[in-house]
Formats: C-alpha cells, sequence, structure tokens
C-alpha cells in the first residue's frame, strides 16, 4: 500500500509542475496584446494585400498578436461601421482606402459618418494604386479613342457600387458619347476574375488588382490615373496623355483608429508604420502590387483623405440623387 502511494505521487508531482508550467504559458499567451486590423474588402484585393503585408510587419515591432480581419461590403462601410463601434483603445483598426472614408460618405444616405474626420487618421501607408482602365487580351478596344468609335453597349465592372471608378465610368460616357454601364461588384478582386471570363468588356479598379494578369499577358491596360505613367507599366499612357483630365490626382490608403485613442498610441503606431515602410521587403512587395510606398503622418493622412472627400462631393452627391443608395451590398452584377 504504502508503494502504490509513493508511486502515485511521483506521478502526480510531474503531472502537476507540467500544469503549473502551461497554466504559466497560457498567462503570458492571454497577457500578449491583440490588435485587430478591419479591411472592408474580400480577401485577395489590393487594400486586403497591403493591410496583410503591413500586420506582418507590425506584429514584429509591436511585440502584439496583429490579425487583419475582411469585412466585406457596401464598399468598405460594414468595416468602417465596426471601427466606429469599437473601444477607441488602439487595438482596433481600419486599414483604408479613399472610397470608404471620403467618397461613402457622399453616396450612402444614413452611413454613420460624414467625412474621414470622424475617424483618428494615424499613418498613411501608400499612394493607393492608380486606377486603371483594362480590356481582355483579345478585345478590339486599344485605347480610350476607341470607345468613341465601337458600335453597340459596353459594360464596364467597377470594384463598389459609386466608387471613384463607378464615378469615372459616367465621365467616360459623357466624354466619349458611349453606352457604357457600370457593373458593380463587391471588391476588385472578382472583378477580374470575370474580366478574364469575358462577362464584362472593361474593368475599371486599382491597378494592383489588374497588374498581375496584365503582366501574365492576359488583361491589357489601356490607360491609369495620376499625374504621369506608372513604373510598373512605363509603356500605358495615363489618362491625361489621351486628352481625358481630372484623374491626375491620385488616391491613399491609410491606417485609422476610433476618434478618442489616445495620442501616445498614435505615436507609436505611426513610428513602428514609418519603420515598417522602411524594409526594402516591404517596399518591392508594394511595387509588385503596384502601389508607391508614401509614408505620412496622422496629420498628412487626415488632410489626404479630406481633400479626395471634397474634390469628388459634387459629382458622388450627384449620382446618389440620380441612384438612390446603389446596392449597399455592392453585389456582383455580370453581364450576359
Amino acid at each position: 500500500m504504502k508503494l502504490a502511494v509513493s508511486l502515485g505521487r511521483r506521478r502526480l508531482l510531474p503531472a502537476l509542475a507540467l500544469g503549473a508550467l502551461g497554466a504559466t504559458a497560457a498567462g503570458r499567451l492571454r497577457a500578449v496584446p491583440l490588435t485587430r486590423i478591419l479591411v472592408g474588402f474580400p480577401p485577395g484585393g489590393g487594400v486586403d494585400i497591403i493591410a496583410r503585408l503591413l500586420a506582418r510587419q507590425l506584429e514584429a515591432s509591436l511585440g502584439e498578436v496583429v490579425v487583419v480581419e475582411n469585412r466585406p461590403g457596401a464598399g468598405g462601410l460594414l468595416a468602417a461601421r465596426e471601427l466606429l463601434a469599437a473601444r477607441p483603445d488602439g487595438h482596433t483598426l481600419l486599414f483604408s482606402n479613399e472610397h470608404t472614408l471620403a467618397i461613402v460618405p457622399h453616396i450612402m444616405a444614413g452611413a454613420g459618418y460624414a467625412s474621414p474626420d470622424d475617424f483618428a487618421a494615424v499613418a498613411q501607408v501608400t499612394d493607393k494604386s492608380s486606377i486603371a482602365l483594362a480590356v481582355r487580351a483579345d478585345s478590339p478596344l486599344h485605347s480610350l479613342r476607341d470607345l468613341s468609335m465601337h458600335a453597340g453597349a459596353l459594360s464596364v465592372g467597377v470594384p463598389a457600387p459609386g466608387s471613384v471608378p463607378e464615378l469615372v465610368v459616367e465621365l467616360l460616357r459623357e466624354r466619349y458619347e458611349v453606352a457604357v454601364t457600370a457593373v458593380r461588384y463587391r471588391g476588385g478582386a472578382p472583378l477580374v476574375t470575370d474580366l478574364q471570363a469575358g462577362y464584362v468588356a472593361l474593368g475599371l479598379t486599382s491597378l494592383a488588382e489588374l497588374l498581375e494578369q496584365a503582366r501574365a499577358g492576359r488583361l491589357r491596360v489601356l490607360a491609369v490615373s495620376g499625374p504621369v505613367r506608372h513604373p510598373e507599366l512605363a509603356d500605358v499612357p495615363t489618362f491625361a496623355e489621351q486628352g481625358f483630365a481630372g484623374l491626375e490626382r491620385g488616391g491613399v490608403a491609410g491606417l485609422f483608429a476610433p476618434r478618442g485613442v489616445a495620442p501616445a498610441r498614435v505615436e507609436q503606431l505611426q513610428q513602428q508604420v514609418a519603420r515598417a515602410l522602411e524594409s526594402e521587403e516591404v517596399r518591392g512587395q508594394l511595387r509588385l502590387q503596384g502601389s508607391r510606398v508614401n509614408f505620412g503622418d496622422a496629420a498628412t493622412l487626415a488632410r489626404n483623405m479630406n481633400a479626395i472627400h471634397d474634390a469628388w462631393a459634387e459629382r458622388a452627391e450627384a449620382w446618389r440623387a440620380r441612384s438612390g443608395a446603389g446596392d449597399p451590398e455592392g453585389r456582383s452584377q455580370p453581364a450576359s
């Protein structure tokens, strides 16, 4: 009997020790802060790719668990609303381009926010990839001028209802007097899939989402926005070079927090974003996505977002007056 008790105690002590170690490890794991970066678009798109690249860098430099959570729908509105409702502790963030924060307030009735100033800017990350107009490689269209000579209607895929690309479709219709119809998608990735399959005649979205297929020769880019040609497609003229003015201003993408976040947390995040963007690996990956690194502090990001908000106000609000709020889910409507 004594031997059995002794053996039982010997077995119990290691088990208790392992349990204590497990409890200590679990306690340490729980002590590591969790930071969530919300993205208002599906996985695989340009905004999502940049957010995940940034998250990996921040996780290493902050010593926190940093995860990207996709909340696609309504042009990023769902993600923005989640950020508005989050605690302002700086551990729930939003990585967004100008569409969600600068355009959506104009086009969505009851969006819940009126301008980028309803959020706390943290840091600007990139000059968002230029928007680009593309066709399948076998399309008869080779330039913007070809639009005016095309007989019949053309369907143009856009990444969200009321997005800058959809507003540009209206400008194309006016400028070239051609029957173009915007087909709305929930992000650029499904748009590009349908463009390759021939469900839409043209695609107008961020260059980041078109670039891989253009390099592979499956798509042909007709024009890019911005003041100069994009270095990744130096042979493709800008809209302005083809006589289509108004798209010289580029977009931006950056990190936002809820209003009321502590300035010290903003400063911490800002410093680590700047550090991440100094990495040649990060800069190289962003170039491959068609984006240009353009770090800016919180004030710079807020100023640039508000400039875009103001620049598109009149046309975006006119679009809403004609279209209502559009399809709030931005569902894909591929042409037959």
